[in-house]
This record gives structure tokens, sequence and C-alpha cells, in this order.
């Protein structure tokens, strides 16, 4: 069942048996441990790091960003932007004291720029760059931090506050163990948002609407928890009545906006 919630039906039924086997061998009891000491650290307005052993950055790095507009996490702080707060999460590649050395070596290449117009420099190489990822690396603002290490032994061992797991793979080879690792931080997100209170049943109301999908969801989901208390409004208003809101980083926006007709 845990299993099915990490994958998805399809990808389950794909996933090559030998990395099910490893999947299956994993003791979840420690990985619950790690989740309520981040859980912990989130509710005192502290943060987690994610120190991380190289060959799992971008595995990392796609997981722990992807909180933000899912789960209506701050996003990586830059620090070509001073007035940014700290972000609950970002990443420190274990080994890197050089940060375009760090990016190159996360992307196997040269990062590329986007210099159009309309972008405004936000996705150009200054911008990538002020995304600071290499070791022991400076904030925007002091902050209690938490150190999340994932490291690569003859398993991948995850460790926060002295809570450990360890994740064998004997039988893996590189991609395996990065697709392993994917699925136990994809449950342990979920669960941890959970935990939370940022989802509710399979709907995640901290979604945050920052592209036409995440609008789209918004509206889908605002709607379906209508439908549940037999209150049916069309499309098209909740979409009206979505764009004219504020919402601040403390709040849901699915919640705000199901209580515009409540």
């Amino acid at each position: 069942t845990i299993l099915h919630m990490a994958l998805g039906e399809s990808l389950f039924d794909l996933c090559p048996k030998k990395i099910l086997r490893a999947y299956e061998k994993i003791m979840f009891s420690g990985l619950f441990k790690l989740i309520n000491s981040e859980a912990k650290a989130f509710r005192n307005n502290e943060s987690v790091v994610y120190k991380c052993h190289s060959d799992f950055a971008l595995t990392v790095l796609t997981d722990t960003t992807e909180r933000s507009p899912t789960f209506g996490l701050a996003p990586f702080e830059n620090l070509n932007y001073a007035s940014e707060p700290n972000s609950f999460n970002h990443l420190e590649i274990l080994g890197y004291s050089n940060n375009e050395k760090a990016w190159f070596d996360l992307l196997s290449r040269t990062p590329r720029e986007l210099q159009w117009p309309n972008l405004e420099g936000k996705s150009s190489m200054e911008t990538l760059l002020g995304f600071s990822i290499f070791e022991n690396h400076s904030r925007n603002s002091p902050v209690t931090t938490h150190y999340f290490s994932i490291k690569k032994e003859n398993s991948i061992i995850l460790e926060l506050e002295g809570n450990e797991l360890k994740i064998k793979t004997d039988e893996l080879n590189y991609l395996e163990e990065c697709i392993l690792l994917k699925m136990v931080l994809n449950l342990y997100s979920t669960c941890l948002m959970g935990v939370l209170g940022r989802f509710e049943s399979n709907i995640m109301t901290w979604v945050r609407a920052s592209n036409f999908k995440l609008i789209d969801r918004t509206i889908r989901y605002a709607s379906l928890i209508l439908r549940q208390q037999e209150i049916e409004v069309s499309y098209e208003a909740l979409a009206s009545r979505l764009f004219a809101l504020e919402v601040s980083e403390s709040e849901s926006l699915v919640e705000k906006l199901v209580l515009e007709y409540l």
C-alpha cells in the first residue's frame, strides 16, 4: 500500500523487481522518526538543510524544490535578492566549496540560461548562481538550522537529529539507487506534508497557483471540496474569484477560495 502511494499504479507495475525487493526491506519505522524531527523544526520556524552526497544531488534537489509549488513552502532563497526570507529547506552538496562547480556537476554540463525579455532575468546565469548549493554556504539571515544528511556508503544513509534510516542497495546500479531514493523521498515528503496538515485526503490544499497547471488544480480542488458540501460553483466563477484573492505564505489558497462560498 505504501509503495502504491509513492509510485502510483502504473509505475509500480513497471518498477524492476530488484528495486522493489530493496524497497520492501526498508525499515520504515526509522523514516517516521525522521519525519517527526523535520516536522518539529518546521513548527519551530527553523530550517532543515539537506546535505547530500553528490551522486544524489539532482534527486534530492528535485524532491525538496517540489515542496514549494505542491505544498506551499517558501522556495529556496536566492542570495541575489536579500529581501527574500530563508526557506525552510535548502540543499548543500557535500565536498563542494564552489557554486559554479556544484551546479556543473549536478547537471553534468554547464547550466544554460534563458535571457528572454519577459523573464526579466529570472532565468539568467546570475540568478541561477544566486541559489547557493555548495557546502556551508551563507544564507540571507540567521536561522536555527538542522542538517539532514544523505550519505553513500555500503548503503544510502539518511540521518537527522540522531535518527537514521539505512537503505540497502547491494544489488542496484547507480540509476536504480537514484530511483529507489526518489521513491523513499516521495513517500517521506508526502507523509511530512500530511503531518503538517498540507493536504486533505488526496487534495493538495496548500498548492500554489504559480502556473496554468496549478491554477487549474487549485480551481478543481476547491470545486471538489465545495461539492462535498453540496455547493455547486462553476469553474469560471471559481477562476474569477481566485484571481481576486490575496493570500499570504501562511494561508492555504484552496481553503481560502472554498471559504468564499461557505
